[in-house]
């Protein structure tokens, strides 16, 4: 079929409007990685216009891309260069679609995780998945990528959050499916791999595109409160945990880590912030690593930086905690969640996003990987900051610009893939924590997924798109 058949096809489902062909840059660029040229951006508004557009693309063998707020960190929701795929965003999707029953929301793929938030407001109830793209991720996006976040040791990943979903498959059809239910466990954080009791869900849309969605509230905290701790040796991390754990409980909802070289990176390059220790920021770093530790509370009646104040104390006082800074919780936050933006003025980023099997051992794995990677190339910066609570990190580690040499792929190759060698078969743990798989690590899924998954994921991949039409440029195996 030509294109000018193929347009008019379009124009008739999405009207012409939402058929983009010209000033698609935004859509064609992923935010970290991948570059591509899509034939068309389509934006669907209803559910009935997603299934006629997979209805006719899988007819005619055209490849799809489903993409959300294009905020994912693997590169799989942007087109290959050929000109052939196209993007199908669920910008617009069914965004009218905001239900509330008790502490359960229906909503569309196209609501914004941070003004879902702020239509709930007024309710008392958020839906607790706190990442950097609050502002611009949507429902469909978060789900289909399993987004976890700073407080997710707490609340859960997306996975855990969400009950019911609604999915168009490649061939148009619809299903929805009843995905957890809400008094279950909370769910670790792996999207190194398909979960094939919810293979819809952190999978980037290769099997179906999710429409709309059932997920789980929480009471909004009244109060919150966070301290930077500083603890005297890598074994006091844990002390500070089950401390933090036995004092707080429930209350406990965040408990990250930031390398005191992304702390520099911040206050260096970031408007309106300073360094949060005393010193000069351009000298050797005060301190190795600092925790941030969240405390909220529903109750108003209990004084909650009193006691905070009192735990802070009481970790100075056995020798867990060198020294601790309390009283301004926006400026922590502000600090690390902008530690990404920060690090990336310092030099290339080799990224990596993993999880030890025991969240106790993420400080050996950091300790380890750090020396190893500094022995054999002293130029690097190792700039490490994650979720302490559930054992993943985001291992980030910088080729210095002041270097003499630039940064060559394979060197990027060779890094990454010690750390995924001793992540992975030393700790048991995970490549890929919270980004899943795209074409940016296919390789790595490649090398450490077993034939067995793969041949598992081969079969539900031929049943549900025989014809390959979603989101063809990378694989689980097929």
């Amino acid at each position: 079929m030509n294109e000018s058949n193929i347009d008019k096809k379009f124009d008739e489902i999405v009207g012409a409007a939402n058929n983009l062909k010209d000033g698609i840059d935004k859509y064609n660029h992923g935010y970290r990685y991948g570059n591509g040229s899509a034939l068309r951006v389509l934006r669907p508004k209803t559910t009935q216009q997603v299934s006629e557009i997979l209805r006719f693309c899988n007819e005619h063998k055209i490849a799809v891309v489903p993409q959300g707020g294009n905020t994912g960190l693997v590169g799989s929701s942007v087109t290959d260069a050929s000109r052939t795929q196209i993007i199908l965003s669920t910008e617009l999707l069914n965004k009218d679609l905001f239900e509330l029953n008790g502490s359960i929301l229906t909503l569309g793929a196209g609501n914004v995780l941070g003004a879902v938030n702020e239509k709930l407001a007024d309710k008392g109830l958020f839906l607790p998945i706190d990442i950097g793209s609050k502002d611009t991720c949507n429902i469909g996006g978060l789900i289909s990528t399993n987004a976890a976040g700073t407080r997710a040791g707490r609340y859960g990943n997306a996975k855990s959050r969400t009950l019911e979903i609604t999915v168009a498959l490649a061939d148009g059809s619809l299903q929805t499916i009843k995905t957890r239910d809400p008094d279950n466990a909370l769910l670790l954080q792996d999207n190194s791999r398909i979960d094939f009791n919810n293979h819809f869900i952190g999978t980037q849309g290769v099997f179906g595109i999710i429409i709309a969605a059932k997920m789980q509230l929480e009471p909004t905290p009244t109060q919150q409160e966070a301290v930077i701790l500083v603890p005297n040796t890598p074994k006091d991390i844990n002390i500070i945990r089950q401390k933090f754990h036995l004092e707080f409980g429930d209350n406990f909802t965040a408990f990250e880590g930031m390398s005191d070289l992304a702390l520099q990176a911040v206050a260096r390059h970031i408007p309106n912030t300073r360094y949060l220790f005393e010193g000069d920021v351009d000298k050797k770093p005060q301190h190795n690593y600092s925790l941030l530790a969240e405390v909220s509370q529903i109750n108003k009646d209990e004084d909650l930086q009193s006691k905070l104040e009192d735990v802070l104390a009481s970790l100075m006082e056995t020798g867990s905690v060198v020294t601790g800074l309390i009283g301004k919780s926006d400026l922590y936050w502000h600090h690390r969640h902008h530690i990404s933006d920060a690090i990336a003025k310092e030099g290339s980023i080799i990224a990596t996003d993993i999880a030890v099997k025991n969240p106790e051992d993420l400080a050996k794995f950091r300790i380890e990987m750090s020396a190893q990677l500094l022995k054999e190339h002293p130029h690097l910066l190792i700039a490490p900051f994650g979720h302490e609570m559930l054992g993943a990190m985001h291992f980030n580690v910088i080729w210095s610009k002041n270097h003499s040499k630039p940064i060559e792929p394979s060197d990027k190759r060779e890094i990454q893939q010690k750390i995924y060698n001793k992540v992975v078969q030393e700790f048991g743990g995970t490549f890929s924590a919270e980004h899943g798989i795209g074409p940016y690590n296919q390789w790595a899924y490649d090398e450490y997924t077993s034939p067995e998954i793969k041949n598992k994921s081969k079969e539900l991949k031929y049943k549900l798109d025989p014809k390959h039409i979603l989101n063809p440029n990378f694989s689980y195996g097929w």
